[in-house]
């Protein structure tokens, strides 16, 4: 099963400059920190750590880019071996307190993703009372989900698109609870820690199977000519069944269709219903246009698709919409 565009970025981490610590440098930071209380050492606590009791995550210490202070967070053990196995083992430091230092390439990739949900993801502006935790109506303000359009083709394998990807523009489903669920989110999602993570690789962490889950998405969402359908009747007593909607839409379908075939063109359809028409070929029409911007193109390539359609609704085959997730 074939998904074109799911290598399409959906986040990035901040670029930081590597800053490997010499293993001197990192003994006489701890040196310094032992010295003092825990609340003298300039050190943002970790949070998450307060409200995880289990053993499967790993305290680790970087510096936060933006503001130069040291931060303590708490990632997931499965993730710290995926780190150690990247990264150089000198990147690695183990110190007393239970915190593991990060330092070079391993701190730079860390503290980018940091870098990136405190700034583009909202979570510094999201966290309204300042206490490191988000309330459902702080996560709401956190722009760590994505929109997308799909649609599918009805051509071998029946290969499915995702187009206009758009990062940060939505709260994620997700339920996290502080900075760091975020963090340990998009590091679990950058599955070859290459500081990006695409469509596919956020399905696979999140859903499983990309295709599985491409496909269900399309098959949730209403048939636009059903709906038209539906609102028409929604001064009857007698609510329509979905069997009901699908031969009306067909029919409908099989009118519009009546009216290109006797005029040749879309014009002699209503605004509406060309708008109708046309948004069942915007997938394709929208892959011509990042091909090229030459009207007669796009033109040709839509009366191709209306041609293909119209066979296709011929032969009774169903539509599959172009719909926005």
């Amino acid at each position: 099963m074939f998904v074109n565009g799911a290598g399409s970025i959906v986040s990035s981490k901040v670029y930081l400059a590597a800053n490997a610590r010499t293993q001197a440098t990192l003994m006489n930071e701890e040196s310094q920190d032992l010295q003092l209380k825990p609340q003298e050492r300039e050190i943002k606590e970790s949070i998450k750590s307060k409200l995880v009791g289990d053993s499967n995550y790993q305290l680790v210490l970087f510096d936060d880019p933006t503001s130069g202070e040291r931060v303590s967070a708490l990632i997931s053990k499965e993730n710290m071996e995926r780190l150690q196995e990247k990264f150089n083992k000198k990147d690695f430091f183990a110190r007393e307190d239970g915190n593991m230092r990060l330092s070079g390439k391993a701190e730079a990739y860390v503290s980018g993703w940091y870098a990136e949900i405190m700034g583009n993801v909202g979570g510094a502006k999201a966290d309204l009372n300042q206490d490191g935790k988000f309330s459902e109506k702080e996560r709401e303000l956190l722009r760590d989900g994505y929109s997308f359009e799909l649609s599918q083709s009805q051509s071998f394998g029946n290969p499915i698109s995702v187009l206009l990807v758009e990062g940060n523009t939505k709260s994620d489903d997700t339920e996290v609870r502080t900075i760091e669920d975020l963090l340990d989110n998009f590091i679990s999602q950058d599955k070859d820690l290459n500081g990006k993570i695409s469509v596919q690789e956020h399905f696979e962490v999140t859903r499983g199977s990309l295709y599985s889950a491409l496909k269900g998405i399309l098959e949730s969402q209403e048939n636009p000519l059903a709906e038209m359908v539906a609102q028409s009747q929604e001064a009857s007593l007698t609510t329509p069944n979905k069997e009901e909607l699908d031969v009306s839409a067909m029919e409908e379908a099989m009118r519009l269709l009546a009216k290109i075939k006797q005029s040749g063109n879309l014009n002699a359809l209503s605004p509406e219903e060309q708008a109708l028409v046309r948004q069942y070929f915007a997938g394709e029409v929208e892959q011509i246009k990042q091909q090229s911007q030459d009207a007669d193109m796009i033109n040709q390539h839509l009366d191709s698709k209306i041609r293909d359609f119209v066979e296709q609704m011929g032969s009774s085959e169903s539509l599959i919409l172009s719909t926005k997730a």
